[in-house]
């Protein structure tokens, strides 16, 4: 069962969410909170699977997944360039630190990974680092 993931988009009063695209996809679609109609931000394979916007509303981070494996995508706000793949094999969803630079996710072997990211000028991503091990 595909559940609805969505975050609100600062700055933009829309949210960014995942539903099934005409493609069969599952993809990324901003819907604006004053009305109309959604517009699609991200279609493409693999299939999206969760979506999180920067605390900035300059960038957005998300899942990927071909069935086997989850992998972690970083696009700028608004979208001018491709995403940048940011972390491959994610075993939970990513998360924002306050502050827009850095995101966090649980990576193999249950290790707690911080990858850095820059969203002004340009987007710019870092190399995943762990931090702990889960038990």
């Amino acid at each position: 069962v595909q559940q609805l993931m969505m975050d609100i988009i600062p700055g933009q009063d829309a949210i960014a969410y995942i539903q099934r695209s005409t493609q069969g996809t599952f993809d990324i679609f901003r819907l604006p909170l004053a009305g109309g109609p959604p517009s699609a931000l991200v279609e493409s394979r693999p299939d999206k699977a969760e979506v999180r916007v920067s605390p900035d509303g300059r960038a957005m981070a998300f899942t990927a997944t071909d069935g086997t494996r989850n992998d972690l995508y970083v696009v700028p706000l608004p979208i001018a360039s491709a995403p940048v793949v940011a972390a491959a094999d994610l075993l939970g969803p990513p998360r924002w630190s306050r502050d827009g630079r850095r995101l966090f996710y649980l990576g193999p072997g249950n290790r707690v990974m911080t990858v850095a990211v820059q969203t002004t000028p340009l987007l710019a991503v870092g190399a995943p680092q762990p931090l702990f091990q889960l038990k």
